[in-house]
């Protein structure tokens, strides 16, 4: 039995690459928006509650109102969203997704929660290092993260490898080369082998 978890759907960036709202683009399987075929993912992994990072002054309509709201002013990057989630979920364990990683499914979300506790979160790592936008974070640890990110600044993985080290977090090596393939430029937008379909598992 998995644990219920809550998650937060990481949107905040400006697309300046991608020339156009990342969060809009259409997934190659399902069709839909990313933003709306993530939250799906979310929900179908088991997630209880969910939120939105977003930029003050975005919103998307797509997913419903009902959705909580975290906003990003895009200062140091992610770990202050990080942060911000930790301090406000209600579950033990927090699941962290970007909208621009398609590949991600329900069977990876519950493999990663499977190897946390609600003491130790979960990082994948893989030959580009850690990957700190699929993760599993334990609320228990929020302190630390915030007391790390004031002495050693936003950098997100040397903060990881230290988490790791302390115990605060555990690693997972991940050897599917699509599984955290994101998008952040048009020449990155591609079309999903039919085995990392977001439904299976």
């Amino acid at each position: 039995m998995h644990p219920e978890f809550s998650a937060v759907l990481l949107a905040g960036g400006r697309s300046s690459r991608m020339g156009r709202d990342k969060a809009l683009l259409p997934h190659p399987v399902s069709g839909l928006p990313l933003i709306v075929h993530q939250a799906n993912t979310l929900r179908e992994a088991g997630c209880v509650e969910l939120f939105l990072a977003v930029r003050e002054g975005a919103d998307y309509p797509q997913i419903g109102a009902e959705i909580a709201r975290l906003f990003d002013d895009g200062e140091g990057g992610p770990l202050p969203v990080i942060e911000r989630a930790l301090g406000v979920v209600r579950r033990p364990q927090m699941f962290l997704l970007a909208v621009d990683m398609p590949f991600v499914t329900p069977a990876l979300v519950r493999a990663l929660l499977a190897r946390s506790s609600p003491d130790c979160g979960v990082v994948g790592r893989h030959d580009g290092g850690f990957e700190p936008l699929c993760a599993v974070y334990a609320k228990s640890t929020w302190r630390w993260f915030e007391a790390a990110r004031i002495a050693r600044g936003y950098a997100l993985q040397p903060l990881l490898a230290d988490a790791v080290k302390n115990g605060w977090m555990r690693e997972v090596a991940i050897n599917e080369p699509t599984a955290f393939a994101n998008w952040n430029a048009p020449q990155d937008v591609m079309p999903g082998p039919v085995d990392n379909r977001a439904g299976k598992g």
